[in-house]
């Protein structure tokens, strides 16, 4: 029996929302109050008369001085039954507390301050932004909350400048040590991110869906297996004694009213959702005493009731919940995606795979740096070709606010995640956007949402795209990600493996250019370096105007000459049979001379891919970073990403078959060759130089050598600049000049 925390819930950073003591009060400076006798006259009475006026005196004010005071204690009474309630988060008999206080109190920011606290909590948007803000007219200083929640209501609105500015109010108005400034901090780098994905276009339209969602915590949908007319969720709150499984069906157009699943499955205990098997006939779902503790148990579906038992099957699967596992995505009944805080993790809570041979679990994998991070990442969903994974994180460095929902595809030809994409808004919120999924026909995704203009608690909400998500619609071989093999000699065109569909580029914002690793001449490539060029040549075929220069590197021991022919020839290959034409390749060889690991290792022995007019993208380009120690490597990867000069000497073609090229080599090991796109003969250059006046000495050795045609000539992101077109660059790089007046 597998026992879970299903209820182990991210750390979202929100706990200082939360706090244990709400009102902070600051110092005050108070004035010394005025003594009673200090107001009666020092003459102008007889004793007797003065002490008659003053006793009459002293007991009217005895009189109002205990009603006034009788009236004080009795706010005070209701201000600290409203602390009461908000320490432990009862927002509603807080509100109502605080209000009868402000109702027989003088205006008091503190008070004000937790009203607007309650309202934010009980998603009064309006009314909590008036309270915050009336705090600033009332007696006293707003405490420095105040800010905190004026910063929350702004994020809310998407509004992330004016939140950053309320959040550093906060930060100045508590000490160093103050424990939420860690968590405040991660915010400001989350309205950073807001402010970037801000401009984003809208993927799809979002509704809540208004006839299923209460004032009560509905959340975790999930789609029928047998169709998209059944929805089934989970909510705490509709009963009045635990969490349940619910559902609703499309009738006439509308959602029905939800209805409680069968006894069987929803008693005493807490129940919620997890998900079904392949044929829709099993659900798995979670019990507890507590919402904090149990198991998950698996329920096949029966028409008969008299075929229908009490007792379920646990789960039998690798879980572990002594270390933190939550939130299981059932795959093709061989994969479990979950989320875990066990040790060796990079954080937080990072998601896992494990896959199942026979009855047997392999041991759970963790996803990596490219989908984990040091916050939470949580809910994943595996789209049907198997590649496409959704998940939640509140990861400061990639989300808006609270948890927000991300897609990374899995790219074969790498073996690696691309970079996340945030989903945006409308579909994320600066509040808790999770347990993301997509109908069965793509169309529709479901999630569900704390957002502040809900319902109450977590509501549901469906985002509806103009066209359906394709990793949605056909399964891949092999069926998931985790079962791709690797090392493989060149597969049979049939068996290659898959590669994302074209709209796979209109919603990434970042790309990674491949390197591949190239055989030795005569050999043939592995299949991993076969997809990373069919990528390539995806990506030229989805941008015609695009144009790569591709750079070879090769061993020590390789022939120069050779290995360039042979590596050429297959990196062209590979291009033109994906549909690529050579005019738009420029393949350049650059020796042994630019080695990413030291030693004899056939590593160095590789295919770089740069750009040579990124502006045309929508995406940023990114490349693997190098070892640390990789230095000539790194400085070659900068000079084809930046301007340097180069020494050219032509080289005809027929002098592949003399003793030219070759000579060429034997002087200038360091020595590049290159043939353009487009064009048939090939050029010899020398040299990576950042100024003209030092590729200008170099040539003048090569003139000395007898090569008296040779030439200084610039070049921008691998690509040779004539005259003309380095005019165009003299104010970003004022050193052409000596170029242009040669």
């Amino acid at each position: 029996m597998i026992r879970m925390n299903y209820f182990s819930w991210p750390e979202k950073y929100g706990d200082f929302l939360n706090p244990t003591v709400i009102t902070m009060q600051p110092c005050r400076n108070v004035k010394q109050p005025c003594s009673f006798f200090s107001f009666l006259p020092r003459n102008g009475f007889s004793q007797t008369e003065t002490t008659c006026k003053m006793l009459r005196f002293f007991a009217l004010f005895s009189f109002l001085f205990l009603a006034q005071t009788a009236f004080a204690q009795d706010a005070n009474t209701w201000k600290k039954i409203g602390d009461d309630y908000l320490a432990a988060q009862q927002y509603q008999p807080a509100l109502q507390a605080y209000q009868t206080a402000e109702e027989n109190f003088p205006p008091d920011a503190d008070i004000r301050t937790n009203l607007g606290i309650c309202h934010y909590h009980l998603h009064h948007p309006a009314e909590a932004e008036a309270a915050l803000f009336a705090a600033f007219q009332a007696r006293g200083n707003p405490p420095p909350i105040n800010y905190l929640y004026l910063a929350k209501l702004h994020q809310a609105r998407l509004d992330f400048e004016k939140a950053a500015n309320f959040y550093k109010d906060f930060l100045k108005r508590t000490p160093a040590d103050h424990p939420w400034r860690p968590a405040v901090k991660a915010e400001l780098r989350r309205c950073a991110v807001g402010l970037r994905i801000r401009r984003q276009n809208p993927l799809a339209a979002v509704i809540p869906l208004a006839d299923i969602n209460s004032n009560a915590d509905d959340f975790k949908p999930l789609p029928s297996p047998s169709g998209q007319d059944r929805l089934y969720f989970s909510a705490n709150g509709r009963s009045a004694t635990a969490t349940d499984i619910y559902f609703a069906e499309v009738k006439i157009g509308d959602w029905s009213a939800p209805q409680p699943l069968s006894r069987f499955v929803n008693g005493a205990d807490h129940e919620i959702a997890l998900g079904f098997d392949v044929s829709g006939s099993d659900l798995y779902f979670f019990r507890g005493k507590t919402l904090g503790n149990g198991q998950i148990l698996v329920d096949s579906f029966r028409a008969d009731p008299l075929d229908r038992t009490i007792f379920f099957e646990p789960f039998n699967g690798p879980m572990r919940p002594e270390s933190g596992d939550c939130e299981p995505y059932f795959f093709n009944d061989s994969i479990l995606l979950f989320a875990s805080r066990r040790a060796g993790g990079l954080g937080g809570l990072d998601l896992y795979v494990s896959t199942r041979t026979g009855d047997i679990w392999s041991a759970a994998q963790n996803l990596g740096p490219g989908i984990n991070s040091a916050f939470d990442e949580t809910s994943p969903f595996l789209a049907r070709d198997g590649r496409t994974l959704y998940f939640s994180t509140n990861d400061a460095a990639r989300s808006m606010g609270g948890l927000d929902i991300l897609r990374a595809t899995w790219l074969d030809w790498s073996g690696r995640w691309s970079p996340p994409t945030n989903l945006a808004a409308p579909i994320n919120s600066a509040s808790n956007d999770d347990h993301f999924l997509l109908s069965h026909g793509g169309d529709r995704g479901f999630f569900d949402s704390d957002r502040i203009d809900g319902e109450g608690g977590r509501d549901l909400f469906v985002a509806m795209f103009d066209q359906p998500r394709e990793w949605q619609l056909s399964e891949s071989s092999p069926a998931a990600f985790c079962l791709v093999g690797k090392g493989k000699n060149t597969p049979e065109p049939s068996e290659r493996l898959a590669l994302p569909p074209d709209s796979f580029f209109d919603e990434i914002s970042t790309f990674e250019l491949p390197v591949m690793l190239m055989p030795a001449p005569g050999g043939s490539p592995k299949e991993l370096a076969v997809n990373q060029f069919a990528l390539l040549a995806q990506l030229l075929k989805k941008y015609p105007k695009l144009k790569v220069t591709v750079a070879l590197h090769s061993v020590s021991w390789d022939d120069p000459v050779g290995f360039f022919l042979f590596a050429s020839q297959t990196a062209t290959d590979l291009l033109r049979q994906e549909g690529v034409n050579s005019d738009r390749v420029t393949v350049l060889f650059a020796g042994s001379n630019f080695p990413i690991a030291e030693g004899k290792t056939p590593t160095n022995r590789r295919a770089e891919v740069f750009v040579e007019n990124p502006a045309i993208l929508p995406f940023e380009l990114y490349r693997p970073a190098l070892p640390k120690d990789a230095f000539k490597a790194q400085f070659f990867q900068k000079g084809m990403t930046n301007l340097v000069y180069r020494v050219v000497v032509s080289a005809e073609r027929e002098s592949l078959d003399g003793v030219g090229l070759q000579k060429l080599f034997e002087l200038y090991p360091e020595g590049i060759l290159e043939r353009r796109a487009g064009q048939t003969g090939l050029k010899f250059s020398t040299g990576l130089y950042l100024t003209y006046d030092a590729a200008e000495a170099w040539r003048q050795t090569l003139v000395n050598d007898g090569y008296t045609s040779a030439t200084v000539t610039p070049f921008l992101r691998g690509r040779a600049m004539t005259k003309d077109e380095a005019a165009k660059f003299i104010s970003q790089f004022p050193d052409l000049q000596h170029f242009i007046e040669e």
